[in-house]
Parts: structure tokens; C-alpha cells; sequence
């Protein structure tokens, strides 16, 4: 099991892979590429849960992150806990850039989990722009939470051009885009679509497959459930 990483108010504490010396990367340049304050060193991407030791330290989190943030809470004591933890390191390492994950310790952060209404763990909470947008209990595996996240999170603009979470956005169109001809892909080679409600369903040649079409935008809350063709 790998070291959490450390914050604080101000942002993460990142170490130099060269020097070692220990950078502070504050919560707003998470996205943006950071160096080693000592020898220039370009610094890696948060790719470890991160844990937050207070509800000040939390709330300051929440209120700069430039990255959607993921937060497991949890307690020493709680067996799924356990078993969830190398699974929510898994989603640290292969997101990371994409989003900032955060333990929360329930037990020595009682105040955090009274105030957000944490009722059972392992509970795992989406927050954006620091609203909380989605949450859920139970221990799963890393593709489950990466599924559980993008669900909550439906690629939006340059998001969607560039891939949230690996998705294959290139030839997927932008969900929210005008409508156009009703064709689900835009090519023969496309490997998926957007339907209504930002969910993404398979390609078969320049059609979407129904029934998954079907499933992604109930899984959204599309009501039309019509495929939403890019004009980019």
C-alpha cells in the first residue's frame, strides 16, 4: 500500500523525484505543470490519495481545487474500508491529473462527517467546484469508482475533446452540441457516441447500439433518449 500524500490549507505536498526536496502545489495549479522550487525539476502529477487531517484543511481544499476531487471516507476499524484502499489508490495513480483523490479518517474528523452527513463507510463523495455533485457507499473496484465518477462528472466542452477518465472523445462529438442528422456516429470507425444526458454509448458502423443507447441515457436521465450528433 503506498503513502498517502500530505496537505495542508495552502495545497499538496509534492516530493522532487530528483533533489527530494518537498514542494507545496497549491490546490489551484493542480492542472498546471509545477517545478522543483530547488533544482527545476518538473514535478508529477498528485497520484496518491491525498489525506486531509482537518475539516479547515478540507474546506480550503474544496473551496481552490482546480480538479474535480474524490473523497473516500473511512475508518481504521471498518473492514470494507480496508479492502476499498488499494482500489482508491489505483484511482489516484491512473486519474492522476484528472482529479485530486482525498481520504477523510471519520474517526479523528468526526466534525467533517456529522456536518456532510456521513451515515455508513466506505463512502465516497464527488465534489465540483466545491459542491458536492454525487455520492455512494460501499467498497468496489477501481473501474467501478472510475464509472461511478464519470457518470457524475459527463465531459463538457474541452473536457470532452481531450478524453475524461480515457474515454474516446475524438470521434464522439461534445454532449450539449445542436442536434444534427440523426446518426449516432461520425464515422464508420467511430467507437462511440454521446446521447442524451452526456452519457457515452458503442458505436456499430455509423449507428449506436440501442439497447446501450437505451441504458446510457436512463443512466443520465435522458428523457428523449434521440442521439446527439456533433457539428464539430
Amino acid at each position: 500500500m503506498s503513502a498517502a500524500a500530505i496537505a495542508d490549507e495552502r495545497g499538496v505536498i509534492n516530493e522532487c523525484p530528483s533533489c527530494h526536496q518537498k514542494n507545496r502545489v497549491a490546490y489551484a495549479r493542480l492542472e498546471e505543470p509545477t517545478r522543483c522550487g530547488r533544482c527545476k525539476t518538473e514535478l508529477p502529477r498528485v497520484s496518491s490519495p491525498v489525506e486531509v487531517a482537518t475539516a479547515a484543511d478540507f474546506d480550503a481544499l474544496l473551496a481552490t481545487a482546480s480538479l474535480p476531487v474524490v473523497v473516500d471516507f473511512w475508518a481504521p476499524w471498518c473492514g470494507p474500508c480496508r479492502m476499498v484502499a488499494p482500489e482508491i489508490e489505483k484511482v489516484a495513480s491512473r486519474q492522476a491529473g484528472k482529479l485530486l483523490v482525498v481520504k477523510v479518517n471519520t474517526d479523528e474528523v468526526g466534525d467533517l462527517g456529522n456536518r456532510l452527513g456521513i451515515r455508513s463507510i466506505p463512502t465516497m463523495a464527488v465534489f465540483k467546484s466545491g459542491s458536492e455533485i454525487a455520492r455512494t457507499t460501499g467498497a468496489r473496484p477501481a473501474a467501478d469508482i472510475e464509472a461511478f465518477v464519470s457518470n457524475a462528472l459527463p465531459a463538457r466542452g474541452a473536457d470532452a475533446r481531450q478524453g475524461f477518465f480515457g474515454d474516446p472523445p475524438p470521434d464522439a462529438g461534445v454532449p450539449g452540441d445542436p442536434p444534427g442528422p440523426t446518426i449516432g456516429c461520425r464515422n464508420t470507425n467511430s467507437k462511440y457516441a454521446y446521447v442524451d444526458g452526456g452519457a457515452l454509448a458503442p458505436c456499430a458502423g455509423r449507428n449506436v447500439d440501442a439497447r446501450a443507447a437505451s441504458r446510457a441515457a436512463e443512466s443520465k436521465g435522458g428523457a428523449e433518449r434521440r442521439i446527439v450528433a456533433s457539428t464539430t
